[in-house]
């Protein structure tokens, strides 16, 4: 049986970038068995700098209207596994620059909307992560630099 994988690719032309784009090379997790080569050829691509590519996460995740768990979980695994610093003046300052687009919706960290992102854990978030990166996902832990980020950014 044929399993079919999609990958979602998001392109925004709303605004231009805030730092210069990237050229990188692709790598993926799926290898030939016999032969331990990758499954999909290396090719390159551009792409936006990953600082402002969190930047954006942040954004989303403090300003959609209907709450999306996929940010939440990229920002925790920024933080706890990549030991990304988002607390630095340079990233709050882009981040700032985001927020202030005309068009976003008002920044939102009420109870409400977290309530909304914890009924997404099951239903959204546990279909696309591996067991134990579901496993250690801990909302409170993943939540508390957006909320951290909005408080210093609101005052």
């Amino acid at each position: 049986m044929d399993m079919l994988e999609r990958i979602k690719i998001e392109i925004g032309i709303r605004e231009p970038l805030l730092l210069p784009s990237v050229t990188r090379e692709t790598r993926t997790i799926f290898v030939n068995p016999f032969s331990g080569r990758p499954l999909v050829p290396v090719f390159t691509v551009h792409a936006m700098d990953l600082n402002e590519a969190y930047a954006e996460k942040v954004r989303a995740a403090l300003t959609r209207k209907e709450p999306a768990i996929r940010y939440l979980f990229d920002l925790f695994h920024a933080v706890r596994k990549m030991k990304r610093d988002l607390d630095t003046p340079d990233f709050l300052i882009m981040v700032k620059k985001k927020l202030d687009v005309p068009g976003n919706s008002p920044v939102d960290i009420s109870l409400e909307y977290k309530a909304g992102l914890d009924r997404q854990l099951e239903g959204q978030l546990r279909p696309v992560l591996r067991p134990g990166h579901f496993n250690s996902f801990n909302m409170d832990e993943a939540f508390d630099p957006i909320e951290r980020i909005a408080r210093s950014l609101s005052g």
